[in-house]
């Protein structure tokens, strides 16, 4: 019985001990997905439209959660040290389907703050 703990107690600490060196740290595991970032860009986009559609203030609101996911995402894109990484880890692609889905978020909202500038009647009134 004493003989089976110790070399249980033996093979947990060897695992412990050997399992950093298993680790392998790569950029593109800390970098959200692209499912991820087009929900943000469709999801987030949608919710301002409808928010500049209601109430100016409101899209203003709401446009701020998304807008620093974006803005995030870019900076780590144009990181001198990230950005490489991820292309080269990743793809043109990815940065590519990045950009789009920026670009649609973009669009809505500018969508909704064109309603906003041409005076229309709001949604709820």
């Amino acid at each position: 019985m004493r003989a089976s703990r110790a070399i249980l107690l033996g093979a947990i600490l060897s695992g412990i001990v050997a399992f950093p060196q298993v680790a392998v740290a790569e950029v593109t595991d800390k970098e959200p997905t692209l499912v991820t970032t087009w929900v943000w860009a469709l999801v987030g986009g949608s919710l301002g439209l409808v928010g500049w559609r209601w109430r100016w203030w409101a899209g203003a609101v709401l446009v701020l959660l998304p807008a620093a996911y974006f803005t995030g995402l870019h900076f780590e894109l144009t990181d001198p040290y990230v950005g490489p990484d991820i292309v080269r880890e990743a793809g043109r692609g990815y940065v590519l389907w990045s950009y789009s889905a920026a670009a649609v978020f973009i669009g809505l909202q500018v969508a909704g703050v064109w309603h906003v500038v041409r005076g229309q009647p709001h949604v709820a009134s």
